[in-house]
C-alpha cells in the first residue's frame, strides 16, 4: 500500500546522479528537511513516457525553485544510465538509484511484477510528511508538471 498523505515520509538513502554537480553521491532524504520535496518514482530511464515525463518536470524545474520545491527522480536504473539519461536530456534535478527496490517497498509503488517502480509521486512538507500523492494505475499514465504545480500552489494557500 502507498503512504497517503498525512503520513510521515520514509526517510532513505541511496547513491544518485547530481547532474547540477556532475557527480554521483549519496542521497539522503532527511537533508531535505526544511523545504518540499517531489519524489518522483518512474519505470525507467529512456522509455517513452518517463522520458516524456522527467523532460516535463525539467522545463518546469524554474517554477518548482521559485516556490521553494525540489524535485528528485527515482528508479531502478543504476547511476550510469542515469547519468547518460540526465547528460542526453538536460535534466538538472537529481536522481536515486533504487537498485535494491527498498526504497519502492518502503513508499509502496513496487509494480507488479517487483522489477521496476509504479510511476508514483510524493509531495514532502517541510517536516517530512506526505501533503499529497498519486500512483498511476498503469505506466501509460502520468501526471503532468503543471498539475503538480497546481496543487503545490493550493497547499501553500491551505497552510496560509
Amino acid at each position: 500500500m502507498a503512504l497517503k498523505p498525512g503520513e510521515k515520509a520514509v526517510d532513505f538513502s541511496a547513491m544518485a546522479w547530481f547532474p547540477q554537480e556532475e557527480k554521483e553521491g549519496n542521497f539522503h532524504l532527511k537533508d531535505y528537511r526544511g523545504k518540499k520535496v517531489v519524489l518522483l518514482f518512474y519505470p525507467g530511464d529512456f522509455t517513452p513516457v518517463c522520458t516524456a515525463e522527467m523532460c516535463d518536470f525539467q522545463d518546469n524545474i524554474g517554477a518548482f525553485r521559485n516556490v521553494g520545491v525540489d524535485v528528485v527522480g527515482i528508479s531502478v536504473d543504476p547511476i550510469a544510465k542515469h547519468k547518460e539519461f540526465a547528460k542526453k536530456y538536460q535534466l538538472n534535478f537529481p536522481l536515486v538509484s533504487d537498485d535494491s527496490r527498498e526504497i519502492g517497498k518502503q513508499y509502496g509503488v513496487i509494480g507488479p511484477l517487483g522489477r521496476s517502480h509504479r510511476r508514483a509521486i510524493f509531495l514532502i512538507d517541510e517536516e517530512g510528511n506526505v501533503l499529497w500523492s498519486k500512483v498511476e494505475a498503469t505506466a501509460l499514465f502520468r501526471t503532468g508538471a503543471q498539475k503538480v504545480l497546481e496543487i503545490i500552489e493550493k497547499t501553500n494557500n491551505e497552510n496560509h
